[in-house]
């Protein structure tokens, strides 16, 4: 998903909606498309008062490959 599709999303939600994210935390940095404009988006629609993060949370262990558990991350928007 390109991080642009944030902000189609957020323009569908009605007002009060909740848009909910999960992704494996690594892609923030290892995505060059999450690394360059993921958090960027997410500030310029808090920015402009277009939604507000609600939860920002780092789930340790959140998905397992094999053995090895995979930290997550949750993000929780609310359109305003």
């Amino acid at each position: 998903m390109k991080s642009n599709c944030l902000i189609e999303l957020c323009n569908i939600l009605k007002p009060g909606g909740y848009l909910v994210i999960t992704l494996r935390d690594e892609y923030l940095e290892e995505v060059e498309e999450y690394r360059l404009n993921f958090q960027p988006t997410i500030d310029q629609l808090v920015k402009e008062e277009k939604w507000k993060v609600i939860v920002d949370k780092l789930l340790p262990d959140w998905i397992y490959v094999g053995n090895k558990g995979l930290a997550g991350r949750l993000f929780i928007f609310q359109k305003c």
